[in-house]
């Protein structure tokens, strides 16, 4: 139902997750770069996955016809 906003909402978190992994990594000296490198994989996944549902929302909503303005006032 909201396939969009969850893949959004999801490459959006896996992107903070490589930040935070990123520093963490460097901080405590432990080698993240595979687990980063396959979490950053993983959020361009969403986000490809998040624009292409968004641009199919867009597209059932163009073709469904003309929608009323409904802020002019009726006659």
């Amino acid at each position: 139902m909201y396939s969009a906003i969850f893949s959004a909402v999801a490459a959006g978190l896996m992107v903070c997750l490589v930040v935070a992994g990123g520093f963490v990594g460097a901080l405590l000296a432990i080698d993240l770069a595979k687990t980063i490198a396959v979490v950053f994989i993983l959020a361009m996944c969403a986000l490809i996955i998040c624009l292409s549902l968004f641009l199919r929302e867009i597209y059932l909503a163009v073709i469904t016809g003309p929608h009323r303005d409904h802020s002019q006032s009726r006659d």
